[in-house]
């Protein structure tokens, strides 16, 4: 959503899941990414014409889940993964 001060009202810039938005340096577009089909987005905010910037499917391991995305300095993507297990093991530490 976009809130336009001067109209005093909100309005939908893309109909779908949208997490971590970030501004453009320029502010002509907002970054996002969306977990559901694994991809990292950009919406033009003049047209609000969305564009798939890049898949995340191919990061490796079958419990690769990307948790943050955001942009660098020059506006190409940045991405968090977490590549944990959810195994929990014990240990017995003996010492001396």
């Amino acid at each position: 959503m976009l809130f336009d001060f001067q109209g005093n009202k909100w309005t939908e810039v893309v109909k779908m899941q949208v997490e971590n938005p970030n501004w453009s340096r320029d502010g002509q577009h907002v970054h996002f990414c969306n977990s559901r089909d694994h991809g990292v987005y950009r919406v033009r905010v003049k047209d609000r014409k969305a564009e798939k910037v890049t898949g995340l499917e191919n990061l490796g391991g079958t419990t690769s889940v990307f948790v943050w995305c955001g942009l660098a300095a020059d506006d190409s993507p940045l991405v968090l993964r977490d590549n944990t297990t959810e195994e929990i093991y014990a240990l017995d530490v003996e010492l001396p």
